[in-house]
């Protein structure tokens, strides 16, 4: 999940827009982007949408 931070700032959004959005506490997103926490499928599914991305742009610790 290192690659969300990096996609959120892509997308000019702040983990409190991030998770307003997701229906989470802020700190479920700065734990997703600071650990190895990796979100539920239901919210897995929703960043894909959201950003547009696979997956794989998600997850995937090459990016």
């Amino acid at each position: 999940m290192k690659n969300l931070k990096k996609i959120r700032k892509q997308h000019n959004m702040t983990q409190e827009r991030l998770a307003a959005i997701l229906g989470v506490e802020k700190s479920s997103v700065s734990k997703w982007e600071t650990t190895d926490i990796i979100p539920d499928l239901e919210k897995l599914r929703k960043l894909v949408k959201l950003f547009n991305i696979t997956y794989d742009d998600l997850l995937s610790d090459d990016k």
